[in-house]
């Protein structure tokens, strides 16, 4: 709502500003999506008197409930069997490095008479340095409960754990597993990249190709990942383990060649813990959950466009769309029966 964007747009705002905009909601062909900046704000289609004149959208809200603790929102939640909107205080984290190992044996931060102390999720160490990512959210969309909250913003991003990692099995091992035609069809099969590009020249070389090979687990949320770096010139290999890094920061330091879209009806959520939720009620308050009464004229339905003829409906149909949601659960691997049946597994 401020300068034509989402700052400030809290959920409740419809309830208090629904006589104005009753009539003011538009499909979303009339201003489609624009995901880089630039022209995310030209919509001529909003000018067009025609457009306004005969737009069918037109809803009210009768009622606007909030609920604040876990009990009443689960009560209403089975009660209306509908999704309710989901409003809290964005928090970053800040995560620590141990003074551990080799990694920061130099680092004057490490001093015991100056350093700063490690949070109680790091009970190993007493002095921990502080790591530059903050993200509130880990990389599948989970915000996190932690003791070293503040108050702020953050996006959740690809996942670089998901990233295909060859086996060594019938003798193939090193880079050889990686380069197999096995690896390339089970990667794809399982819909995990498997070749990996340079971003960070700090930590790789660009234009050589990387396949991750392991990780392993070090300080607070952070991870050593390993990898074998090939050089398609001369054929050469080698092996490269990052500094210990959180997956934010790895997944800016390599990015994956194959890329295969989510299905957008039965993917793309946050996950909100109760745990999280506790703890930024209990330290910065801002977590309240609304349900809303809507019920749309019925001028705004599609199937009624006869009973309407003076109105447009063209940018109505032009925005519907068909959400569709699987038959069965399939398992974890829908995409399996693809593979050849009776296909000997290498690796």
């Amino acid at each position: 709502v401020w300068r034509n964007s989402t700052e400030g747009g809290e959920v409740p705002l419809l309830y208090y500003l629904h006589k104005g905009l009753k009539e003011s909601v538009f499909p979303t062909r009339v201003c489609p999506y624009t995901s880089s900046p630039g022209h995310d704000w030209d919509c001529r289609e909003l000018d067009d008197a025609f457009v306004r004149k005969s737009n069918p959208l037109s809803f009210t809200v009768n009622d606007m409930g909030t609920f604040y603790d876990q009990a009443s929102i689960k009560h209403k939640l089975v009660q209306s069997g509908l999704a309710m909107p989901v409003s809290t205080t964005l928090v970053s984290v800040q995560h620590m490095y141990p003074c551990v190992g080799k990694f920061l044996s130099n680092d004057p931060r490490c001093d015991a008479a100056t350093c700063q102390l490690c949070p109680p999720e790091l009970p190993m160490a007493t002095c921990c340095v502080p790591a530059d990512s903050t993200h509130g959210q880990n990389m599948d969309g989970e915000f996190l409960a932690h003791s070293g909250m503040q108050v702020e913003g953050g996006h959740g991003m690809v996942h670089p754990f998901n990233w295909y990692v060859p086996t060594q099995d019938d003798g193939l091992v090193d880079i050889a597993a990686c380069l197999s035609d096995d690896s390339v069809q089970y990667a794809a099969l399982n819909r995990q990249p498997l070749h990996l590009t340079c971003v960070d020249d700090a930590y790789c070389v660009p234009g050589r190709v990387y396949f991750a090979k392991n990780r392993t687990s070090y300080g607070d949320r952070m991870h050593v990942m390993c990898f074998w770096e090939y050089d398609p010139t001369d054929k050469s290999s080698k092996h490269l383990c990052l500094p210990p890094m959180l997956q934010e920061t790895i997944a800016r330091t390599f990015e994956p060649d194959e890329v295969y879209e989510n299905d957008s009806d039965l993917c793309g959520f946050y996950f909100l813990p109760y745990d999280t939720i506790s703890q930024v009620s209990a330290l910065f308050q801002g977590f309240f959950v609304n349900s809303f009464d809507v019920k749309w004229a019925p001028q705004s339905y599609l199937a009624n466009r006869e009973k309407f003829p003076h109105l447009n409906y063209s940018l109505v149909q032009a925005s519907t769309f068909t959400q569709h949601s699987p038959s069965r659960f399939d398992g974890p691997f829908p995409f399996a029966h693809k593979y050849k049946p009776m296909h000997r597994r290498r690796h």
